[in-house]
């Protein structure tokens, strides 16, 4: 926000409350409902209040408005959405790291807790991490979950090593593209496939060292 519309911000975060996105049932995306009168969330000591600029959605969302979560009622209502990027706008007493004004991006736990689909959010510090300068709010947005499942895939789940053969079965997918580069990241050699040849020209300029088009023959 800048000018009026920063006073604006101030207002609505002195009087605590925000704009959000609400669910109090569980269903299809009709059950989102936009107020603008939505309590924003209380601060744990490890907690810091970011002003969320972009959301980004994941299949995880639309599974928590339907059901993969605590149960919403009118009492108890919901947020949901998981990857944001904004500006922290408080700090916990515990908080270490970051102060107001920094550009973060996160993937929040909307499982125990409110979730991003809201102007602010509170989330741990400890999975939180700086925006880098050279994404967009938006592009920021789409990377926290699907990087964190590639990481944890290869490196808790796998525990792949260097020089060792990943393949990614649809590598231009948000999940294979993160895999693509972790993996080269990582010293291996990256197969991937694809379906279609701007696909096929995706998953090369990520990094993949073989393409494998699954639509044609795999022997000759």
């Amino acid at each position: 926000c800048s000018g009026f519309l920063r006073v604006f911000c101030y207002f609505f975060l002195l009087r605590g409350r925000m704009k959000a996105w609400k669910i109090t049932e569980f269903g299809s995306v009709d059950v989102m409902k936009l107020v603008d009168d939505f309590p924003i969330p209380e601060m744990k000591p490890s907690d810091i209040l970011v002003k969320n600029k972009a959301v980004g959605s994941n299949p995880i969302d639309y599974k928590a408005r339907s059901g993969a979560t605590v149960v919403p009622s009118e009492e108890n209502p919901r947020i949901v959405g998981w990857d944001a990027a904004g500006v922290v706008e408080q700090v916990g007493s515990e908080v270490v790291g970051f102060n107001v004004g920094d550009e973060v991006y996160y993937a929040g736990d909307i499982m125990r807790r409110l979730g991003c689909y809201a102007e602010f959010t509170a989330v741990d510090y400890r999975i939180v991490g700086r925006k880098p300068k050279s994404l967009s709010w938006s592009d920021a947005s789409t990377i926290p979950l699907v990087a964190i499942t590639a990481w944890e895939t290869m490196k808790e789940d796998m525990v792949v090593e260097e020089g060792s053969e990943l393949l990614v079965i649809n590598g231009a997918g948000g999940l294979g593209s993160m895999a693509i580069q972790l993996g080269k990241q990582l010293g291996l050699t990256v197969i991937a496939t694809a379906s279609r040849q701007e696909t096929v020209e995706w998953c090369k300029k990520l990094g993949a060292d073989h393409v494998i088009t699954h639509r044609e023959p795999l022997a000759p």
